[in-house]
């Protein structure tokens, strides 16, 4: 029927729709959605730029999406009149959307979103959509032709825009841990560009136009500046997406950069070492230059200077290699250089000799001169050899017993570096037990604020009765490549327990220690069964037991870790993420387990206060275990420095380092504990007496 006031002057017209522009409109929508939920997966996920930069990209991508399609679909209809754009409420047109969205994904992104926040979030996403195609059809008008809106149907347009928005959102949510998240993404895109592309045809269907009678005849055309529009919307939708997705790009290549290159000296990394033997990469030979002691060496100093110290070996080493050679940080005191061909080798052994003999006259820091003993241990293939043999070669070179640090080059030899060392220490590790060669010391947790002790830390040491002492760093990698670590685990839980059950009666003695759990150890039920049996047997609590993991512990399974996390919470014991921040995953990880303790790996603590970045990142660190109610423990706190400033942070941070003790065995650390306070001015306990 057509209203009165055009019954005489005005003709209904035909409306037809070119399925070309449809599909591609379509198709436009659909490829904007895919973005946009791709960027906002972002969040929460490693990443260079901050999470709420991701929201705002991809409430641009989509509203960008929703724009252009519009603008397409309106060239599906051919409308026989001359028609105008207004500039300026197209351009307007996007920022209400934009708003919308933004609003809509911090909704479904939020840490423990209800059921009205989804429901929110899909109506919102319905009303961006449906503003968006209403706002177009304002902008455009025409010189004889008139409409009107049938509003059953524009309502019904909307409610398809809110509930395509609901399922699409619904499936996004349940499904967005899904180990094929790419797929999760593909079907919720097909959906939005559904939704978006059904409430702009659905609203088209909802208008009826008219023309003047008397102008039937003419026909019009598709303005110039209409079809300006058409090229620039399609040109600028598929340019900004790639943008967009070339955001993603460059941020994956930034934090990739970031993970593999050590910040201080910029060479690679133990990251982008570890990858390169993964990736069974060969080379001719390894040169390993470890430095004894360089924490020791360089302590009196401030940290300017031990960076400084650090800044001039990974100079010297860099300088004038020979090509084909790649040199990695390992860690604080520990260079590899790997050659890969034979006159690469043989260049980098001429090398090798003068920057050994430079190292031996050590470094000028300003007024300073400092000495680091150093060693460098080689192998050398008789051809390519896969890098982790060549470095398994290195190791056992540097961890020999004969190996001492005065500025030699010792190279691998197959008859004198055996893996007899290893062999030895697996036989004699159960007589050593018994011997009591095996040995436990405690360091204590400080919590400077009100002058006490918190708990300790277990640390197993041994005195082997042929090699003599032995670091946890050379014997623990052993047991745990042969598969011994869970026997010594059982002992040291033991151990402890009895320690536990000695100390009830003694004064001031700690009523709480924390164990490491090594990583696959964790999800079984022999440690279940070994620690309620020790806790029961020397009638302890469970509380009085701290398990500290690291990520370790998670690379199996995360699912498995996190069960096992959740019994040990459940049945009373405490759980520790140690070494917090030098993995990729460590904040997924504070989300989904029942962490008590945070522990602040040791090189987050190096450089600061003198380090701004550093200072920041422990301060974020700080604040974010707080936020989520654990506490919070900075590891290998040495300088006064460092505790006034983490102190300055948080009054209620716990400290543990040499700053107040080293790790002391049980008797030595009785005497300590007898005395009556300290302060954080002071390195040790201060007397009363």
């Amino acid at each position: 029927m057509f209203p009165t006031i055009y019954s005489m002057q005005y003709v209904q017209l035909d409306i037809e729709f070119a399925m070309y522009f449809v599909v591609l409109s379509v198709l436009i929508a659909s490829i904007a959605a895919f973005a946009a939920i791709g960027l906002n997966a972002r969040i929460g996920q490693y990443s260079f730029i901050q999470g709420n930069i991701w929201v705002v990209l991809a409430s641009l991508a989509l509203s960008l999406g929703i724009w252009s399609m519009h603008f397409i679909g309106m060239s599906a209809i051919h409308i026989q009149d001359n028609m105008k754009i207004n500039y300026i409420l197209t351009i307007l047109s996007i920022l209400p959307t934009v708003v919308i969205l933004y609003l809509c994904f911090v909704l479904i992104n939020k840490e423990r979103a209800k059921f009205r926040d989804y429901i929110l979030a899909s109506i919102l996403m319905g009303t961006a959509i449906a503003v968006m195609h209403y706002m177009g059809v304002s902008s455009m008008t025409f010189e004889h032709v008139k409409y009107e809106y049938n509003y059953v149907m524009v309502t019904g347009s909307l409610l398809a825009a809110v509930v395509l928005s609901a399922v699409a959102l619904s499936i996004l949510i349940h499904y967005k841990k899904h180990k094929n998240f790419i797929g999760v993404q593909t079907v919720v895109a097909l959906l939005l560009g559904v939704a978006i592309s059904s409430t702009h045809y659905l609203g088209l269907e909802a208008m009826t136009f008219y023309k003047e009678t008397a102008f039937m005849d003419t026909h019009g055309q598709t303005p110039h500046n209409m079809k300006t529009m058409n090229l620039i919307v399609t040109i600028s939708v598929f340019v900004i997406i790639m943008l967009i997705f070339g955001a993603s790009v460059i941020d994956r290549y930034t934090s990739h950069r970031l993970k593999i290159l050590d910040a201080l000296t910029r060479i690679p990394n133990r990251h982008a070492f570890m990858n390169a033997i993964h990736s069974e990469k060969q080379a001719h030979s390894l040169a390993m230059v470890s430095f004894a002691n360089l924490e020791m060496a360089t302590g009196q100093y401030d940290f300017v200077v031990d960076d400084l110290v650090v800044e001039k070996i990974a100079t010297a080493l860099k300088g004038n290699l020979p090509s084909m050679t790649t040199v990695y940080r390992l860690k604080e005191h520990t260079f590899v250089i790997a050659a890969m061909d034979q006159q690469a080798t043989i260049e980098l052994l001429q090398v090798l000799e003068k920057k050994m003999k430079r190292f031996s006259k050590g470094f000028s820091v300003g007024k300073d001169h400092i000495i680091m003993p150093a060693v460098c241990s080689v192998a050398v293939g008789d051809s390519l050899m896969l890098l982790k043999d060549l470095h398994a070669n290195v190791m056992l070179v540097e961890q020999h017993p004969g190996t001492s640090y005065d500025f030699s080059i010792i190279h691998y030899n197959a008859r004198y570096h055996t893996r007899q060392f290893t062999e030895q220490l697996l036989l004699d590790l159960q007589k050593s037990l018994e011997r009591r060669e095996l040995y436990l010391m405690y360091q204590p947790k400080i919590f400077p604020r009100h002058k006490t002790v918190d708990s300790v830390e277990a640390l197993i040491r041994w005195e082997h009765s042929t090699y003599g002492f032995l670091s946890p760093g050379v014997f623990i990698p052993v047991l745990e490549a042969h598969n011994r670590i869970n026997e010594v685990t059982d002992w040291v839980i033991e151990e402890v327990c009895k320690q536990l059950h000695q100390w009830k009666n003694q004064q001031h003695m700690p009523t709480k220690v924390s164990i490491n759990i090594p990583g696959p150890y964790l999800t079984t039920n022999r440690l279940k069964i070994h620690l309620l049996n020790m806790v029961a047997k020397y009638e302890l609590q469970p509380e009085q037991i701290e398990l500290e993991i690291t990520e370790t512990s998670f690379v199996k399974s995360i699912e498995e870790a996190r069960k096992a996390v959740d019994y040990y919470r459940t049945t009373g014991f405490d759980v520790a993420l140690d070494d917090f921040g030098i993995g990729v995953s460590s904040l997924a990880y504070l989300k989904d387990f029942r962490f008590t303790t945070l522990k602040i790996d040791k090189s987050f603590v190096d450089h600061i206060p003198s380090s701004p970045k550093d200072c920041s990142i422990m301060q974020s660190i700080i604040s974010l275990g707080k936020s989520l109610n654990m506490k919070v423990v900075a590891e290998g706190i040495e300088k006064k420095e460092q505790v006034r400033f983490l102190l300055a942070t948080n009054r209620e941070i716990l400290i543990q380092g040499y700053y107040y003790a080293k790790p002391l065995k049980s008797q030595d650390l009785a005497v300590w504990l007898n005395q009556e306070k300290f302060d954080y001015d002071q390195q040790n306990f201060i007397s009363h007496g």
